[in-house]
């Protein structure tokens, strides 16, 4: 999972499944807002255990507070292709501990299905396992959050984005040289077409202006040369996202054959750093 917001960007590894050993404050969000990652039990006849830990102190919580990752259920049959249909007390148990913590699920841009198991025709099976859950306070705090089921590459989940402000932009990126671009065989050109441009001016400004002049060259060398890998890889998630959102048959060997381009892709991009 990642967190964005104005001020910070947090990523989340999932390490308990009991929800009150894993519970952060985020004093500099304003408002400031509870969060607490849960992974349900995979064993179904230890999952009701999960649920009751958050009901202890969930459903007195008047605070911000929001719970997210794998919940390791579904809330409905909808959520679930593939498979048998012998769940009902779990999608029940589940839905109970959201009434009894008056939790909203906030929904998902994106895929529908979080997870696969990625087996192939009749046996594959898909689920919404991921989610984000709110309470009434923190929905109201933050009306323009969204979530975003992005594109996978090596798991059968598909991570989630929280952007507690909505995707707002606060300005342009601040301007920072990256020690990567120094692998790049052309970079040394860059920093000779920056710094050797011809200025009239007083000695005291020529080294403010060829600093400003240096951002404007690299930004632009970043996008045109050093930025075409990342922009491939950033286009091989777009499909992988896009063909996630419907698993056939004909898509799973596309997916395949993503994977490995990626592969390639990272390989690449791992000799820039």
């Amino acid at each position: 999972m990642v967190l964005l917001s104005r001020s910070y960007a947090v990523g989340y590894p999932l390490t308990f499944n009991n929800p009150s050993k894993l519970k952060s404050r985020f004093r500099d969000a304003q408002p400031p807002f509870f969060l607490t990652c849960v992974y349900g039990d995979p064993v179904k006849a230890a999952r009701q255990q999960v649920w009751d830990t958050i009901t202890e102190f969930g459903h007195i919580k008047a605070d911000n507070w929001i719970y997210l990752w794998d919940f390791n259920s579904y809330l409905a049959w909808h959520e679930k292709k593939g498979g048998n249909r012998k769940n009902f007390k779990d999608i029940s148990q589940f839905q109970t501990m959201l009434d009894r913590c008056q939790l909203l699920d906030i929904g998902a841009h994106g895929p529908t299905y979080t997870w696969n198991n990625h087996r192939a025709g009749r046996d594959n099976i898909i689920i919404r396992l991921d989610r984000v859950l709110a309470n009434q306070a923190w929905r109201n705090a933050y009306l323009e959050a969204i979530v975003t089921v992005q594109g996978s590459t090596g798991s059968d989940h598909l991570p989630l984005c929280l952007d507690s402000e909505g995707g707002r932009s606060s300005g342009m990126r601040p301007f920072r040289f990256d020690s990567m671009w120094f692998t790049h065989l052309d970079c040394q050109n860059a920093a000779t077409k920056a710094w050797t441009i011809p200025m009239v001016s007083v000695a005291t400004r020529k080294l403010k202006m060829k600093t400003e002049n240096c951002k404007v060259v690299f930004r632009e060398w970043n996008r045109d040369i050093f930025g075409n890998v990342h922009r491939k890889i950033e286009s091989l998630l777009h499909e992988l996202q896009r063909i996630q959102r419907d698993p056939s048959p004909d898509n799973q060997q596309r997916e395949l054959e993503i994977h490995q381009l990626l592969e390639i892709e990272y390989n690449r991009e791992e000799l820039m750093w």
